[in-house]
């Protein structure tokens, strides 16, 4: 935070507050949690204490200043999703900022909750889709399958989330880049690496254990701030498949 307080007049000054603290929080994340390998629960616990006084005798502003340390514990604990999607970004912008507050007090956290046990990553694919997407998924080096017809059985029961499936990963940056490009396009629920990590669909190719939504969350932010052919590759393909082949979710 600032180290000169303003007081709150109005509800732009809080929300200009909640920026200030998300923006230094993201920064302080990459660098202790997902490159100094603090544990998240942890690094919450330190950052909402070191910000606990903002040395203003006024209620109103000590008032605002709980709310937004509220809404920021609210978000890394129960929203992690939703931070993938919007704050951990090449940039974090006023206009993220202001859709993810949005989606944030307007979304449910309980129906997210439910679609995720339910098994569902909220799209419907057509056969020609599931084509598509497995020689994506092949050409891009996302599985580890020794041929087309692997591909495509595994994208039906991947997408379809096949209770007991499983497949081991080959790039966990390009599958975290291809459920991304996936959202962007509106095929899958924004709440997508939840849902890989309660079925447990994914195999990690390092370790031989379970994908969790932290694993997701970290291969996707290397990838955002990287550049490779695969990822290029990826995204155009899901956009030109989603510009010919639509369907509704």
């Amino acid at each position: 935070m600032s180290s000169t307080h303003k007081h709150v007049r109005c509800d732009e000054d809080i929300y200009d507050e909640l920026f200030g603290l998300l923006s230094s929080m993201r920064k302080l994340y990459v660098e202790k949690v997902m490159n100094g390998g603090m544990k998240q629960d942890r690094f919450i616990d330190l950052f909402c204490d070191s910000h606990h006084s903002i040395g203003c005798k006024q209620p109103c502003c000590n008032n605002a200043h709980r709310m937004n340390m509220g809404i920021v514990r609210n978000l890394y604990t129960q929203e992690k999703d939703m931070l993938d999607r919007y704050l951990y970004k090449d940039s974090f912008t006023k206009e993220d900022f202001h859709e993810l507050i949005h989606q944030h007090l307007t979304t449910s956290t309980g129906s997210q909750s439910q679609r995720a046990t339910s098994m569902s990553f909220g799209g419907k694919f057509t056969d020609h889709q599931l084509d598509y997407l497995a020689k994506i998924a092949q050409e891009n080096h996302l599985f580890k399958l020794s041929n087309d017809t692997e591909a495509r059985a595994a994208m039906d029961d991947l997408l379809n989330c096949k209770a007991g499936f499983t497949v081991e990963v080959r790039n966990l940056r390009n599958v975290a880049v291809f459920f991304d490009e996936l959202l962007t396009n509106n095929l899958v629920c924004y709440n997508w690496q939840s849902v890989i990590e309660k079925g447990r669909f994914l195999i990690s190719p390092k370790n031989n254990k379970r994908v969790a939504a932290s694993d997701l969350s970290s291969a996707l932010y290397k990838a955002r701030i990287s550049s490779s052919v695969a990822k290029h590759s990826i995204r155009d393909g899901i956009k030109q498949m989603k510009k010919g082949h639509t369907t509704d979710m």
